[in-house]
């Protein structure tokens, strides 16, 4: 570093800021005017010179400093892991670009990174010259890209007719679409159906040799006549692991048609060999799947999860036209209700299909089911039946949750799937309100089997656990299928919370106290289940008397309160 001088450490300086500064202009004559003003600019570039030398001075001192930091002290690589965190799909690498401009090792990091300039998101203001900057500094790293048609960039008129909008935004589209054919991450993000149908219509059919992940959202803002194409993967995708397509909000409080058709994604999944995870909701845009609407099935030899939620008809029309040999995660959720619902027989009769195929049945193949209510404001209730083997921890667990309309169900008795004709465990799930009571009583009446050995009962009152007849108790008539409970070994209840509610306990009467019939239907319980080994409350809203009543009516019984 060059020598630092003040005026009173550099005579030769401060003797000619005193002399210039001490000239009277007035005497100053036109022969003198030329050395004075060289002498200022001499001066000037002196104290320059000393200036710059403070500041280069104090940015060394600061970077001793901030050397000391404890972020600082952390690795490169740490450094660089942190910084990817912060590159989400709102903003993309412009964040990366923002941490680049804190300091020399940040940038540094962030210059080294190809990752963190791999994430271009073409939505909002666009900068063509700035997104060249990302791509050039992200190398060979395969990009992710975002691509939305709420655009923005200068010269857009903010009044063009929505009608127009797809051929201003489609050129743009079109430029960072065909740099997508090296793309790891693909996402399309649709405000308007309309402007998706057009601008993926004309997109032309490329190989995606690299892609791994596509996600395309639709916001069904318009009426649901167009739908999105996919033909521009047509070509295959090889490499494809996830792929997600979703058409209004997660949770929609009436359903509507979908941006896709049902014949369209099943010929995209025969391009998809190595597909791991699939998500569809709310995606088929036909209101009406003809009964014997038939497709060859495509074997996904990969997937091991498969959320769906769909109107019924299109969930079957789909769990029909797959195989899934390896499933180990499938969530089957319906969204709204049409006339002419099938009944409950009819959904199990078609369900066991899909289902036997995704948990197979072997002849030693043993369950646990569990069964609960759901219930969403304006939405009509639900319920839940989830179906598990009991295998081996060492093996994945395959499982099966589907959510079904309670409504106009229940017209006939659901008839037995063959994959419940196992049942070891069994689980109900509370609170549940009368009618949620009524329609999980059903349902568990149909796993009441002589391979039962648990049943557990978690967040229940005691009116539930009156009401669905699945333990014995005095005053209870319906209890036709307990003779076939004769090995249940184990019952176990947690959190359960001491009331009768506003149902009251069927068959009780209503001054009777929830401790009252708890301890009836424990010693009914005793009486009815002959090989019975313990009985448990975990966690249950006892009182001291209530905890010290539970435990003496039985040695068998064990009551843990933390």
């Amino acid at each position: 570093m060059e020598d630092i001088h003040c005026v009173k450490c550099s005579p030769p300086l401060a003797g000619l800021l005193h002399k210039l500064l001490n000239v009277d202009m007035r005497v100053l004559s036109s022969v003198d005017v030329a050395p004075f003003l060289e002498g200022i600019d001499n001066a000037i570039a002196a104290c320059e010179s000393i200036i710059n030398g403070y500041k280069r001075l104090l940015s060394s001192l600061r970077t001793k400093q901030n050397s000391l930091a404890l972020v600082h002290r952390l690795p490169d690589e740490f450094l660089e892991s942190v910084f990817w965190r912060t590159v989400d799909w709102s903003e993309g690498s412009r964040n990366a670009l923002l941490l680049s401009h804190v300091c020399h090792r940040w940038r540094n990091v962030a210059l080294q990174s190809p990752r963190l300039w791999s994430v271009i998101v073409v939505s909002g203001q666009v900068k063509p010259s700035l997104f060249q900057v990302f791509i050039g500094r992200a190398h060979y790293i395969p990009l992710r890209i975002l691509l939305s048609d709420d655009i923005k960039y200068p010269g857009r008129n903010p009044m063009t007719k929505l009608a127009s909008v797809a051929s201003e935004i489609y050129p743009v589209w079109k430029r960072y679409h065909d740099l997508s054919s090296h793309a790891q991450e693909i996402r399309w993000k649709f405000h308007h159906i309309c402007t998706g149908a057009e601008i993926t219509s004309q997109l032309n059919a490329m190989s995606f040799n690299n892609l791994e992940l596509l996600d395309v959202q639709v916001d069904l803002s318009d009426p649901p006549q167009p739908v999105i194409s996919l033909s521009t993967f047509s070509q295959g995708l090889p490499s494809l692991r996830t792929l997600s397509l979703s058409c209004g909000k997660q949770e929609p409080v009436m359903f509507r048609a979908g941006a896709f058709h049902l014949s369209e994604i099943i010929s995209a999944l025969r391009l998809m060999p190595r597909l791991e995870s699939l998500t569809l909701f709310a995606v088929f845009s036909s209101w009406h799947v003809p009964k014997d609407y038939a497709v060859h099935p495509v074997t996904l030899h990969k997937l091991k999860t498969l959320h769906l939620s769909d109107r019924l008809d299109h969930l079957l029309s789909l769990l029909q036209a797959i195989e899934t040999p390896v499933i180990e995660d499938c969530y089957i959720y319906e969204v709204g209700s049409r006339s002419n619902v099938p009944s409950l027989t009819e959904v199990y009769q078609r369900l066991a299909s899909p289902v036997e195929r995704i948990i197979g049945h072997p002849p030693t193949q043993t369950y646990h089911v569990k069964l609960a209510a759901q219930r969403c404001l304006f939405v009509s209730p639900r319920w839940l039946f989830e179906i598990s083997p009991i295998i081996p921890r060492l093996l994945p667990l395959r499982k099966v949750q589907v959510v079904l309309d309670s409504d106009n169900r229940l017209l006939t008795q659901p008839q037995r799937l063959s994959q419940v004709s196992a049942v070891v465990s069994l689980e109900l799930c509370g609170p549940l309100q009368m009618a949620d009571t009524y329609n999980i009583k059903i349902h568990a009446a149909l796993m009441l089997s002589p391979t039962l050995e648990i049943i557990r009962f978690k967040s229940c009152t005691v009116a539930n656990i009156s009401n669905l007849a699945v333990l014995p108790s005095p005053t209870s008539e319906d209890t036709t299928d307990l003779p076939r409970v004769a090995n249940l070994k184990h019952l176990r209840f947690e959190n359960l919370v001491m009331t009768l509610g506003v149902e009251g306990a069927v068959g009780w009467s209503t001054a009777a106290s929830p401790i009252v019939v708890l301890l009836d239907i424990l010693k009914s319980c005793l009486q009815t289940f002959r090989k019975l080994e313990s009985i448990e409350f975990i966690q249950c809203g006892f009182s001291d008397e209530e905890a010290a009543a539970v435990a003496a009516a039985d040695e068998r019984i064990s009551v843990v309160r933390e």
